[in-house]
């Protein structure tokens, strides 16, 4: 378990979102980046019109931006 509350309080929004699964990451030199994986199925969620608000509640977790990373969290990262 990460010791930054962040990352639990925004995984908890993804899911209230319907996004389960998904993983996020803390991002940037001021650490104010919410970097989120999705699986691939949850792509069209994320994209779609409710893409903002999804955004915004991860920011409400404490993070200034908010990233898509492009390798699905159904995939393996690359190295």
């Amino acid at each position: 378990m990460s010791a930054d509350a962040r990352i639990a309080a925004a995984e908890r929004a993804l899911a209230d979102a319907g996004i389960f699964g998904a993983t996020v990451e803390i991002e940037g030199h001021e650490r104010e980046i919410a970097a989120i994986r999705v699986a691939g199925s949850d792509w069209e969620r994320m994209m779609g019109p409710n893409g903002t608000s999804i955004a915004d509640a991860v920011k409400r977790a404490g993070f200034r931006y908010v990233a898509l990373d492009l390798a699905p969290a159904d995939e393996p990262a690359p190295n």
